[in-house]
């Protein structure tokens, strides 16, 4: 008998049983409890504007995910946890030519640096992430089938000094799989209500962007598995500064971001 093949089996079944319990126990405080003003979605969004939060328009459709498995990554220290919980580390790669980058159109030096630099591995998996860069930080996130990884698993990302890049932080998430079963995922508008029934989302604030994307979230016997996640940056009015929350899109747990 393969031992391992069921004790990873074990392993999912009391992941989705976990999944499975807690969608009934937030039905029943939903019916219960008015304690998150959670009385409809409508109330909520009009809630928001009262409290001076810019809502942009937001789909309510539900879409159908899966989990993603990974059977090893490469690209950091695997015996190293970092304090967001991830499970790897990215590697840092110092060039032995720094490069130029012009300031019209950086992103495109930086696509046409990745696909021709032969110490890239996997440099096509790679896709230009416009929501986690900045002027001065370039951020190229892995992208598999049609699933996009928005922590520091996947990622590719730079650092202008002047425009000169010296080295830059890698991490490659390697043999994926997706999972054959599918479930009901949280909307884009009802992870945005979770998030301010939650109390995350102050007054005077302004929804920038958000994007489901795949995190991880568990490993065990060297599998990691990933779930979707929506990711979701808020812009304090004021100050502009912008912090990033992080919800299952499965369960709408509140999770720390790491960037």
């Amino acid at each position: 008998m393969n031992f391992k093949r069921i004790e990873i089996l074990f392993i999912f079944v009391f992941f989705f049983l976990d999944i499975f319990l807690f969608f009934n126990y937030q039905q029943t405080v939903n019916v219960q409890s008015n304690s998150e003003k959670e009385t409809t979605v409508t109330d909520a969004i009009n809630e928001m504007r009262k409290d001076n939060i810019s809502v942009p328009k937001v789909s309510s459709t539900r879409k159908q995910k899966g989990y993603l498995l990974s059977y090893s990554h490469t690209g950091a220290n695997n015996n190293e946890k970092d304090s967001a919980a991830t499970n790897l580390l990215q590697k840092k790669v110092t060039l032995k030519t720094p490069i130029t980058i012009s300031k019209k159109n950086p992103v495109e030096d930086l696509k046409k640096f990745i696909e021709n630099n032969s110490e890239i591995n996997h440099a096509q998996d790679y896709v230009y992430s416009k929501d986690l860069s900045s002027d001065k930080h370039f951020v190229f996130v892995q992208k598999f089938q049609k699933n996009l990884f928005y922590d520091l698993n996947g990622q590719l990302s730079f650092d202008l000094k002047g425009n000169v890049i010296s080295d830059y932080l890698i991490s490659h998430i390697d043999s994926l799989s997706e999972s054959k079963e599918f479930e009901t995922i949280m909307s884009e508008e009802e992870a945005i209500v979770k998030l301010y029934t939650l109390n995350e989302i102050p007054n005077n604030t302004r929804i920038l962007w958000r994007q489901l994307a795949y995190s991880w979230m568990l490993e065990a016997n060297n599998v990691s598995v990933y779930v979707p996640t929506w990711y979701i940056a808020l812009q304090n009015k004021r100050t502009k500064n912008i912090t990033i929350e992080k919800i299952n899109a499965f369960t709408g747990a509140l999770w720390k971001a790491s960037f």
